[in-house]
């Protein structure tokens, strides 16, 4: 898996036994899947976007739980840290969140691609 494109960025899958790499990419390509299936941004499907529609508590799946933690407010953020990439449809939405944000937490930096 030399490379492949994922989440706008790539990744490989790196064994020490040749035999083991179809294991190995099947493994890492069903754990993309169902993290995707979990919370990917664009995808109207996925279980974060679904519960959000909902406007109140939910019970998600383990591997949601395991992605996600709160903020001091109990909003759902990534556990992770670091830049989102802002699809160009969204751009206006992001902006407008920007200037909302009573905090000053967001910032949007534009990238040339």
């Amino acid at each position: 898996m030399p490379g492949a494109g994922v989440w706008s960025t790539s990744a490989s899958v790196v064994v020490t036994e040749p035999d083991a790499l179809a294991v190995a990419r099947g493994l890492v390509e069903a754990e993309l899947s169902a993290v995707d299936l979990a919370c990917g941004r664009f995808r109207e499907d996925a279980e974060l976007t679904r519960a959000e529609r909902v406007g109140r508590p939910v019970t998600v799946s383990p591997l949601l739980a395991e992605l996600l933690d709160r903020d001091p407010w109990g909003y759902p953020i990534p556990r992770r840290s670091g830049p989102i990439e802002v699809p160009d449809g969204l751009a206006r939405h992001a902006e407008k969140a920007t200037a909302l944000c009573p905090l000053l937490a967001l910032r949007l930096v534009r990238t040339e691609h």
